[in-house]
């Protein structure tokens, strides 16, 4: 499981008009390799992206649209994520930690304003870049 993570989009305007917020579930399979201190791995996991949108901004300045009702709908998804990782140990218990992956998802998103309905599929993809320090008390 991934946690939540969201991204406003916009429209035509560039004016920001809903929140587009994700809850992954993946797995899948990955495989590491050891030089000495040096441990490196390589990762790809597949799953199920759950989607829900908030409403933010004033949708008819982002969307041009006039005045009226409006309703928003996003349908879930399957998604990608291949991933690196890197860790060098500076002493028994403690690492340095660096990691990177994509997760390549797009969404069905469906706005219907009093002009018409905008149905797009929106390239959600994101890249993440991870830096950090690894503890390990129990290690021997």
């Amino acid at each position: 499981m991934q946690k939540r993570r969201s991204w406003s989009l916009k429209g035509p305007s560039g004016a920001s008009f809903v929140k587009l917020q994700s809850f992954p579930v993946v797995a899948g399979i990955g495989y590491g390799w050891h030089f000495g201190k040096l441990s490196t791995g390589v990762a790809l996991q597949a799953g199920y992206g759950i989607y829900s949108l908030r409403g933010e901004g004033d949708v008819f300045t982002a969307l041009d649209a006039a005045q009226g009702p409006v309703t928003m709908d996003v349908t879930d998804t399957w998604l990608l994520r291949p991933q690196v990782k890197a860790e060098y140990f500076l002493t028994r218990k403690i690492t340095v930690r660096v990691s990177g992956d994509y997760i390549f998802t797009q969404p069905d998103i469906v706005v219907t304003t009093p002009a018409g309905s905008l149905t797009k599929s929106w390239d959600a993809s994101n890249f993440h870049a991870n830096i950090g320090i690894g503890i390990y008390p129990f290690h021997k």
